[in-house]
């Protein structure tokens, strides 16, 4: 092994304790937001998982995308809101604590849209009132309206909604529409959680802008070649992505090397973990 493998090594070490502080932290929040994107170990096709708050980002490199993978990210107790995309492996989550993101949800409703027949006349007004209930939002977020009217406002389409998947999903001749709306709502109640959490929002933005960046690692360097090789990324970009929410991006060189110090005297490594309660 080089001197950088033996180096890569140590680091990856000495990132283990603030990764597995940041899991906690994140499963222990009032409200998170989970994703994942494909990966290369060695020739073994993976996945890395993310879950996160507005200040503390974990990865999870794994051989798999399914119920277990969600599990070992999330935790299999997860307590509070997971904001997700509608995957099917964080259904085992209640619904009462799992919120589907509405972009996600506008997407599906475009892609009716675009269908054509019958699916076009039920996407055009789902997508509408996703449209609207995302503007809702984005004007009680703001200040904009109180969130009397911003509540008001969203039972009207939630109405809405909720008509149009139910004749969508019993009619015949709706094809694949038809079934993503009987998909829905098998776990209807995952539109609404955030009507019922001021820190939940609607959309899973959040973990789709911190994936970003582990594609854009992926088209550099294809993967890694072993599972030490994930350990290290996945606990750098847990360090990095961390830091640079909380804005402390510029100290990241420094939070390394003090890690690393810090391991090689056998100390405890430097908190990435914000002194604020976790929370959205």
């Amino acid at each position: 092994m080089g001197r950088w493998g033996e180096q890569g090594l140590r680091l990856a070490a000495a990132l283990e304790r603030p990764h597995n502080e940041a899991a906690d932290h994140v499963r222990g929040a009032a409200c998170r937001f989970a994703d994942e994107t494909g990966w290369r170990e060695g020739k073994a096709n993976s996945w890395v998982w993310l879950a996160a708050t507005a200040s503390v980002a974990v990865y999870k490199i794994q051989n798999g995308r399914g119920k277990t993978q969600a599990q070992a990210l999330l935790g299999p107790d997860c307590v509070g809101v997971t904001v997700t995309d509608r995957y099917a492996s964080y259904h085992w989550l209640p619904d009462s604590q799992h919120q589907f993101c509405w972009a996600h949800l506008l997407r599906d409703f475009q892609a009716m849209v675009e269908r054509g027949g019958s699916s076009a006349w039920y996407g055009e007004r789902l997508r509408s009132a996703a449209g609207r209930i995302l503007d809702y939002w984005a004007d009680w977020a703001s200040g904009r309206i109180p969130r009397e009217q911003f509540l008001a406002q969203v039972a009207k389409d939630r109405k809405q909604v909720k008509r149009m998947l139910d004749l969508a999903a019993a009619a015949p001749a709706a094809g694949k529409t038809r079934r993503i709306c009987a998909e829905i709502l098998k776990h209807e109640a995952c539109l609404w959680v955030f009507l019922d959490h001021d820190l939940v929002p609607p959309t899973n933005n959040l973990a789709e802008r911190l994936l970003h960046h582990t594609v854009l690692w992926r088209k550099g360097c294809f993967g890694t070649d072993s599972s030490d090789g994930s350990r290290f990324t996945e606990r750098i970009l847990t360090l990095i992505a961390s830091l640079r929410l909380q804005g402390r991006g510029r100290t990241i060189l420094d939070a390394l090397s003090q890690t690393y110090i810090a391991y090689a005297r056998g100390l405890p490594p430097p908190s990435i973990i914000p002194l604020a309660p976790a929370a959205c």
